[in-house]
């Protein structure tokens, strides 16, 4: 034991003097996540889809009109999609847009009211109706949602007078049903991707830094001197598990205190279930590591191979985003890496249930890629290891 100490903190030395090293396996995954909460954090706000809009009215509303303002009220509330600023004067309003203040400018002339009035006693007649005007700037995509997204606001001011005012009008109801968690949250894309960078730090670590140590000192020659000592084979292999796991580990705490002091993130990443599920990752990944260099003799083409598996388990493995959703053809990779199933497991334990597999498939086939590449290894061990 004391031989597999004294190698484990050779080994943990060596790593930390290598600044690409421990940039890969440390440092990158908190400058990715902090990128990453940056640009999308907002996702799944209800402030993140907010435009500004500006009113013209050239009256009070009154009698039907009384219908546009509190649909008017109601766009504008707290869960709202607009932010409204009301202006006395069209040139006005039409300086903000431009100016880019605001996204558009929705204007009520003089006359709405009674027109709605008209149009209801003399049904039918078009004549009667009142024009409501929305002014966007064409070519801004913002601008043009906005408007989008307010014209058909008011159309369903047209279902509604209707069905005050007349009782011949027959109301169709459209109800949407989904179905949740009974303890179902807001969707926080920070939470959400806490999971996935985790996952990419022991990636990192299990293949490409694992295998490339030891190929290199494969190659090198130092296994060699290393077997004239009394360490063994099977030491030396202990000591190099335990160093991928303590580089693992220091990874997550330092993820752990970003996520927990800076970002919002839910403290259900706190909980046995969830600690469990990264254990049971990092005890997963690192036989492919091990895989590799039995598969793969040089440093280079390990290099190739460890990079071609990282970034295929990273992007079809749904780390960052939902990938469930993809052509029949990608989807059939997507179902056959084993970190789609560690990804969901491990936002299965937050709260999040993104793919459609049962939670027992979620821990069967990592656990049987991790068998595979195992014996992958155990056959190949002696070249692995260098003394054949």
């Amino acid at each position: 034991m004391k031989r597999i100490y004294y190698f484990l903190k050779f080994s943990l030395r060596n790593d930390l003097r290598q600044f690409e090293s421990y940039f890969w396996s440390i440092i990158f995954p908190i400058i990715l996540f902090l990128l990453l909460t940056s640009i999308f954090g907002n996702i799944g706000n209800p402030d993140s889809l907010k435009f500004n809009a500006g009113i013209v009215k050239g009256e009070n509303l009154a009698g039907p009109g009384m219908i546009l303002d509190e649909v008017l009220r109601g766009i504008s509330g707290e869960n709202g999609p607009f932010a409204i600023t009301e202006y006395s004067s069209l040139e006005e309003a039409q300086k903000a847009l431009k100016d880019g203040k605001i996204e558009l400018v929705l204007n009520i002339p003089k006359g709405t009211s009674s027109m709605l009035g008209a149009s209801l006693i003399f049904k039918g007649n078009k004549l009667f109706h009142a024009e409501l005007e929305i002014i966007y700037i064409s070519g801004k995509q913002s601008s043009e949602l906005a408007a989008d997204i307010m014209s058909s606001i008011l159309e369903q001011v047209n279902l509604e007078i209707a069905r005050r005012w007349e009782t011949a009008y027959k109301e169709v109801k459209v109800s949407t049903k989904t179905v949740t968690s009974e303890n179902e949250e807001s969707f926080d894309y920070n939470t959400f991707l806490f999971p996935g960078v985790l996952l990419m730090a022991i990636l990192i670590a299990s293949l490409m830094d694992s295998p490339l140590n030891l190929t290199f000192f494969r190659e090198s020659g130092f296994n060699k001197k290393v077997y004239v000592t009394p360490i063994s084979p099977v030491e030396y292999l202990t000591a190099h598990f335990m160093k991928v796991i303590a580089v693992n580990l220091l990874a997550v705490i330092l993820l752990y205190v970003v996520a927990l002091k800076f970002y919002s993130v839910d403290r259900a990443i706190l909980s046995p279930r969830f600690l469990g599920s990264i254990l049971f990752s990092l005890v997963v990944m690192i036989p492919f590591g091990l895989m590799v260099v039995s598969l793969v003799k040089k440093s280079s083409s390990v290099m190739v191979v460890g990079q071609l598996s990282f970034q295929a388990m990273m992007f079809l493995g749904g780390l960052f985003f939902p990938v469930f959703n993809m052509p029949s053809g990608m989807k059939i990779f997507v179902y056959i890496v084993p970190t789609t199933y560690l990804a969901e497991l491990m936002r299965r334990g937050i709260g999040y249930e993104i793919g459609p597999m049962s939670d027992s498939l979620l821990v069967l086939v990592p656990s049987l890629w991790a068998i595979g590449a195992a014996l992958v290894f155990v056959l190949n061990f002696k070249k692995v290891m260098g003394y054949e």
